[in-house]
């Protein structure tokens, strides 16, 4: 089964993986509906030679602090993925951000969530670089996260 993890924020990202033939594709969050739909639809085709496709989608909330126009732009990209999700037939649960962290963070010595979850990222996909791009010299959160949610979704989601 293939399990998509989903990062919603803007600097957010998308995984695709599956344990049955080790397949790990993640790119950053798209930047336009197009796009995403295109990352979506590929991914329901890949899904047809497993047993099938499910979604994690990181619950959306705001953040203190965090202004009105932000806080409303969070909200309509949100919406705009659960929609695609919908309208292509992908199943999907929401998550929210404290129990895929309590769940995959647990025993992990390292006080910086990001930190954290950029290591459980490395022990889980050694062979990752965890880049946007071919020039990026960092990882990027966005994909880190959406790799770390989907892992979450295939080990605790309860889907076989």
């Amino acid at each position: 089964m293939f399990h998509i993890g989903i990062d919603p924020g803007i600097k957010g990202g998308l995984s695709l993986i599956s344990a049955e033939t080790d397949f790990i594709y993640c790119i950053p969050m798209p930047d336009n509906f197009l796009a995403l739909k295109d990352f979506l639809v590929r991914a329901k085709e890949c899904s047809q030679y497993e047993r099938g496709i499910h979604a994690w989608l990181e619950k959306a909330q705001s953040f203190p602090k965090q202004g009105i126009v932000s806080a409303f732009n969070y909200g309509k990209h949100f919406g705009e993925l659960s929609a695609a999700l919908t309208m292509l037939e992908i199943p999907y649960t929401l998550v929210s951000p404290i129990k895929w962290t309590k769940a995959m963070h647990a025993g992990v010595g390292i006080k910086d969530p990001k930190k954290k979850t950029l290591a459980i990222a490395r022990r889980l996909y050694p062979k990752e670089t965890f880049f946007a791009t071919a020039r990026s010299k960092v990882p990027h959160s966005g994909i880190v996260d959406s790799l770390v949610i989907a892992r979450y979704g295939m080990q605790f989601g309860g889907l076989k």
